[in-house]
């Protein structure tokens, strides 16, 4: 398994740097910042290893780290029996982030595999919060999950197919 060393990418309101055992992420608009906080903090109350443990966090300068995919650091799409296991397990892992969003009124409006989620292996992370919303009427929100995840889960197989080495980012797409 081959060690990779940070991966930095400006973002529209900020910066996040993915390195083997954390991601650093600094907000510079604050209202983002605020969301993201609370967000992060209803998401994290959930019993599920979807959303990142909390190593660090400084208000003020509005930065976090978050726990990486697992202390193996970044590494290839190259496990075994990728085309079944982990895509029924990646399946089960973003359906019970849907149920979680769904139990506590969020649309995870800009949830993407490309700039907000890490997949390393089996496991996958969910990262970035920012622009989250509260949908308090139940049926819009049922619907527009649903539509999202399949997105999600089209895109996730899409990176599995073809074997992208996933280092949190999507070659030529903008986050």
């Amino acid at each position: 398994m081959q060690q990779q060393s940070t991966v930095c990418k400006n973002r529209r309101n900020g910066r996040v740097c993915v390195q083997p055992h954390g991601v650093v992420k600094q907000v510079t608009d604050a209202e983002i910042w605020k969301n993201e906080l609370n967000m992060f903090r209803l998401l994290s109350s959930e019993c599920t290893n979807l959303f990142p443990s909390l190593l660090y966090l400084d208000e003020e300068c509005m930065v976090m780290v978050q726990e990486n995919v697992n202390d193996q650091g970044l590494r290839a799409l190259e496990w075994e029996d990728r085309w079944t296991g982990d895509l029924l397990n990646y399946n089960e892992q973003i359906s019970n982030a849907f149920v979680v969003f769904e139990k506590l009124n969020i649309f995870p409006d800009d949830l993407n595999v490309c700039c907000n989620m890490i997949i390393n292996g089996p496991e996958i992370k969910i990262i970035d919060f920012g622009f989250y919303k509260i949908v308090n009427d139940k049926a819009i929100l049922k619907k527009k999950l649903e539509k999202d995840r399949a997105r999600i889960l089209k895109d996730i197989f899409t990176v599995v197919e073809k074997q992208i080495p996933y280092q949190g980012w999507c070659p030529g797409k903008p986050c």
